[in-house]
């Protein structure tokens, strides 16, 4: 980052980069036994103030930034620089993630302050496809990665801690890590001091700027599915649209992140930077939490688009969705699909045979919680490889609906309904499915959405249902405001 060093800390701040400054001169003379020869990178971590983790990524540069917010309770973001980071792409891309990121995890050291628990976690996702061509807005981002950051700000239960990443080579030299101190010192104080200034800035966008797929190309493309269909190779085919916005200035995303967790905090935020690329969003649905042997993961499919009022009563529209012929079957594919995926990997599943319904925002979705007790050989890239991509993404038989979408869909999906997450060094990870997201570039915006289409699918009704589920990210844009004009 490059900053100089502020005079201006506090007593405490004081105490928490003196500790920061021993734990990063931390040298093989310093230990009672030597670290082994494989052990070159170490994770510094102290307490930091508890703020937001839009407001640390302004702070730090974008190369390979990252944000995750869980409503499970994991939150972290990161930013700085790339110290570690996989890449791969192809049918067998899971393969070499699950090897190279076992080999990372045994190189990694980490040094706390007491109370402090940091575990060496890599994030980053998979695209929908095993490959992804370099074409806009996707060229920077590959088909699969995972990655360290330089600094990553994390929040849990515990409490907020900064940690530094560096390898074996930085820790022996001095001036770099006066630099690294410098730049702590710097976020403990920008994090406590700018804690009241708002991230969210007024945007306005003119409607004609914003460009969708005419009702006719897509009806096209919804009877070339449906074709499909009818030919009985298929029961569910998932048809995926953008709408580009061409902006008149660069619009920032971590205010563009702050505006979504203000209107949906009950999904699951992400980005991922590269270059000048954000790929970001605010989903609803989980492809699975591992914890220890324990997985967790939901069938979220069937969807009634619902008026966008906080106040709106949707108990009848939910009602009106867990009646519907057509989406109680759409969702029961899901269900079976995840359950014959999890069965061969776990001793135990449960589920509800009733789905719920489950309201966000301005959709109602029908969803069916599953857990399940996996084998101890099981990992997170197991569980990748079994479960990405859903039914709800893709369509029954998955895989094969898979392979249509690839050679048939009209616009290349990227990262749009692939996956992002977390995997740690404890064997736990979560990932979630890339939906209700899009991409923010200095001169566009591109949006995603999709439906499931089955043989009772009306074309207009999905065209409405998929201009519904970009609401989130153009309202978040500032398109809204408009519109109502």
């Amino acid at each position: 980052m490059g900053f100089n060093r502020l005079p201006r800390l506090n007593s405490e701040q004081e105490e928490v980069a003196a500790q920061f400054a021993d734990l990063l001169a931390f040298t093989e003379q310093s230990l009672s036994q030597p670290l082994p020869a494989n052990r070159d990178i170490l994770i510094v971590a102290v307490p930091a103030p508890s703020d937001s983790a839009e407001r640390f990524l302004r702070l730090v540069s974008r190369d390979a930034g990252m944000l995750w917010r869980s409503p499970h309770g994991k939150h972290i973001a990161g930013g700085g620089g790339c110290v570690h980071g996989i890449e791969a792409d192809g049918e067998n891309r899971l393969d070499t993630l699950a090897a190279a990121s076992r080999s990372f995890f045994e190189r990694v050291h980490v040094r706390a302050c007491e109370g402090l628990d940091v575990v060496p976690t890599l994030f980053g996702g998979l695209s929908f496809a095993p490959e992804v061509p370099p074409i806009e807005p996707w060229i920077h981002f590959g088909a699969a990665s995972l990655s360290l950051c330089r600094w990553c700000y994390g929040r849990e239960n515990r409490g907020a801690y900064l940690a530094l990443a560096v390898t074996r080579e930085e820790m022996a030299d001095a001036e770099l890590r006066e630099r690294f101190v410098a730049e702590l010192e710097m976020l403990l104080v920008t994090l406590e001091t700018d804690s009241a200034t708002s991230l969210i800035e007024r945007h306005e966008i003119l409607r004609n700027r914003v460009k969708h797929i005419s009702l006719e190309d897509w009806n096209v493309y919804i009877a070339n599915i449906q074709e499909a269909i009818a030919s009985g190779a298929f029961h569910k085919i998932v048809a995926a649209r953008r709408c580009t916005v061409d902006l008149t200035s660069p619009v920032d995303d971590t205010g563009f992140m702050a505006r979504l967790f203000a209107s949906y905090p009950d999904c699951t935020h992400f980005a991922i930077r590269r270059e000048a690329a954000t790929f970001l969003g605010a989903t609803p649905e989980t492809l699975f939490l591992k914890e220890g042997s324990t997985v967790r993961t939901h069938a979220l499919a069937g969807t009634k688009r619902v008026k966008d009022d906080a106040m709106y009563d949707s108990s009848e529209d939910a009602a009106a969705l867990r009646r519907s012929y057509k989406d109680l079957a759409e969702h029961a594919l899901v269900v079976k699909r995840i359950y014959e995926e999890l069965e061969p990997l776990s001793t135990r599943i449960r589920y509800s045979s009733t789905p719920a319904a489950r309201r966000v925002r301005n959709l109602v979705h029908l969803q069916t919680p599953i857990s399940a007790e996996v084998k101890a050989s099981v990992d997170a890239f197991g569980l990748l490889a079994a479960l990405h991509p859903t039914p709800a993404v893709g369509g029954f038989p998955a895989k094969e609906a898979a392979e249509w979408i690839r050679n048939n869909e009209p616009q290349e999906r990227g990262w749009y309904t692939g996956t992002v997450g977390w995997c740690d060094a404890r064997g736990n990870a979560e990932f979630a499915v890339s939906i209700r997201c899009g991409v923010l570039t200095p001169k566009r915006a591109f949006i995603y959405a999709g439906a499931g289409i089955v043989k009772e699918s009306d074309p207009e009704s999905e065209y409405r249902e998929t201009g519904a589920k970009m609401h989130p990210l153009l309202r978040a844009l500032g398109i809204e405001q408009l519109q109502r004009r």
